[in-house]
């Protein structure tokens, strides 16, 4: 598919999705790191803005998010930390901002992001300045039939990335 034809369709099909399950592979790539540090798990995201991001491997964890509130537990630690993202602009302004792809709200992203669209898929490139500060781009790789999201890279402006694979993913 072309890029101009992927730009015309891609938001309103992917938001035509009314709940998301898949597993996911994570890789992130940090330079305080001595080797890539890669985990497993599952996610669950159902509209309008609820998240549940489980991490099984290597440490189990978990982040859940219903409309502000947003929960860390982290199981193995016998921690868990709740926070109402709504007293948290800044925080609540990068979550919302790294669930865009996930709501598929175009006027968000229309918004908060210059796209530049691939046969493939989509790069996002804030442009909000404070963003900007956290987030460098979010790299989409897309498929049709449903259309739906097979991967994310997260750049920062460090140059520090998190590559998310999802497989086995299933659509409502």
């Amino acid at each position: 598919m072309t890029a101009s034809a992927l730009d015309s369709t891609v938001w309103t099909e992917l938001a035509k999705t009314k709940d998301l399950s898949a597993s996911f592979t994570q890789v992130q790539h940090r330079a305080v790191l001595k080797a890539p540090l890669t985990s497993t798990g599952t996610v669950h995201f159902s509209r309008p803005q609820e998240l549940d991001w489980v991490v099984q491997t290597p440490s189990r964890s978990s982040f859940t998010l219903k409309n502000s509130i947003a929960t860390m537990s982290y199981p193995d630690l016998g921690m868990t930390d709740t926070i109402d993202l709504a007293s948290v602009p800044d925080a609540n302004r990068l979550a919302m901002s790294l669930l865009v792809w996930m709501q598929a709200d175009a006027s968000a992203v229309d918004r908060d992001f210059t796209v530049t669209y691939s046969s493939t898929g989509a790069r996002l490139v804030p442009k909000d300045a404070q963003l900007k500060k956290l987030l460098a781009s979010i790299d989409l790789t897309l498929v049709p039939s449903p259309w739906r999201v097979t991967a994310v890279e997260l750049t920062e402006p460090s140059g520090d990335q998190v590559e998310i694979a999802f497989t086995n993913v299933v659509l409502k």
